[in-house]
This record gives C-alpha cells, sequence and structure tokens, in this order.
C-alpha cells in the first residue's frame, strides 16, 4: 500500500492545480518612470487605459500635465504650470505680478495724461 501512497498524492496536486484559479501577474509600470510628451496636444494623444492617471512632462516649457481616464476610457487632460523656487522663498519667473503690472498701467496712464497736456499746451 506504501506504493500507491504518493501517486494518490500526486494525483491530488494535479487536481487542486487544476481546480485553482489562474493568476496572472498584472504588470507594473516603473514609478520612477517619467514620461515626456511635446506640448498640450501630445498629451492629450497620449494613450492610456481605464481607470488610470499619469503625470506628463513637457519636455519644452516648463509645463506638466495629469491624464485621468475613467472607467469607459474618456480621458481628461489638466495642464499646468510650474517654476523653480529659489532659495529666499522667491520665485524666479519670466511674468510679471498682477500687482507689478497694476503699477506699470498707471504709470503709464499717468504718463499719457501728462503727454496729451503738454500737446494741448503747445497747440494753443
Amino acid at each position: 500500500m506504501n506504493l500507491y501512497q504518493p501517486n494518490y498524492l500526486n494525483q491530488l496536486q494535479q487536481i487542486q492545480q487544476q481546480l485553482a484559479p489562474q493568476i496572472q501577474p498584472v504588470p507594473q509600470q516603473n514609478a520612477n518612470t517619467i514620461q515626456y510628451v511635446n506640448g498640450l496636444e501630445s498629451a492629450k494623444a497620449f494613450q492610456l487605459p481605464s481607470n488610470s492617471s499619469v503625470l506628463l512632462m513637457d519636455a519644452e516649457l516648463p509645463m506638466f500635465y495629469i491624464k485621468t481616464s475613467d472607467a469607459s476610457g474618456f480621458c481628461k487632460t489638466r495642464q499646468f504650470k510650474f517654476e523653480e523656487v529659489i532659495e529666499d522663498g522667491k520665485t524666479s519667473s519670466q511674468f510679471v505680478t498682477k500687482e507689478e503690472f497694476e503699477q506699470f498701467k498707471n504709470d503709464l496712464i499717468k504718463e499719457a495724461k501728462h503727454e496729451s497736456n503738454h500737446e494741448s499746451v503747445r497747440r494753443k
């Protein structure tokens, strides 16, 4: 009887393997990979599976995009600007602040009024 026992155990193991659900490994994206695109249109064209999201970096501009897809595969792409933060807390930017713009605008208006007053005095 001892001769048949290993054979029965092998058959039992084979049956268990056949009945067990087949588990397939899910391919995982490397979390450290940065995806680069060339502009917003390229980000919109980036292929994305359903129920997922990805961070896309612009290869040419200081921009990044977050693209998400819902269960039906509909995608939404959001665009963001970023700029370097300097140690003193100020940002490095090629843009003026709203306050700087308002001051510049007011200075131009004053200068235009001043010029128009001089023109009217010259004409008299």
